[in-house]
């Protein structure tokens, strides 16, 4: 083994780790355990980080092995991976993001998020609250909204204070007791709520 193969050898290690460790990095923003808003905004992002993943483990195994036939197999098995996550990103819906927001009074450091979670049919809003303003903000969701008939569907969101959000429905509102201190809602419970 010569120097230049050693380092190369090396290289090839090095961008394996890179993309195992995408790969984890990436599990890790799928699942978050924790709820952290910035895991979700920064990690969770399967498709691009799994591509990258998947071209940084081609070019290791390429640096990695002297064996031109096993280079060629696993390099080819890791870049059709990578190909097929890639056109899997490309054809994902992907998600709409909030329909509304708002803000807490009184300078309190977190807001109500508002997302469609249902379908033309049947339409429900996810709602959540989400701390800002801090790495270690999270995110809690209250529930899903519900209207029952056409003409309660979703209109806004807003506080009655900094321990009570409002959902209004059309005609009907529902309300939340959320904790002032940290922002962590109360379950959305009873008429218009259900579970996403």
């Amino acid at each position: 083994m010569t120097d230049g193969s050693t380092s190369r050898h090396r290289w090839g290690w090095a961008l394996i780790l890179v993309g195992v460790l995408l790969v984890i990095a990436g599990a890790v923003g799928v699942v978050n355990p924790l709820g952290l808003v910035w895991v979700a905004r920064l990690l969770d992002h399967p498709y691009p980080m799994g591509v990258a993943a998947a071209l940084l483990v081609t070019i290791g195994i390429r640096l990695r092995l002297d064996r031109v036939l096993t280079r060629l197999a696993l390099g080819s098995i890791c870049l059709a991976a990578g190909l097929g996550w890639g056109a899997a990103w490309l054809v994902s819906p992907g998600e709409d993001g909030a329909v509304a927001t708002s803000q807490a009074p009184d300078r309190a450091e977190y807001e109500a998020v508002v997302r469609e979670a249902g379908s033309d049919d049947e339409p429900a809003w996810l709602v959540s609250v989400r701390q800002t303003g801090s790495l270690l903000a999270r995110e809690w969701p209250v529930g899903c909204a519900k209207g029952g008939l056409p003409e309660e569907a979703f209109d806004r969101v807003r506080w009655a204070g900094p321990d009570l959000l409002v959902v209004e429905l059309g005609e009907r509102s529902l309300q939340v007791d959320v904790d002032p201190a940290t922002g962590r809602p109360q379950r959305g419970a009873g008429p218009g709520w259900t579970r996403c």
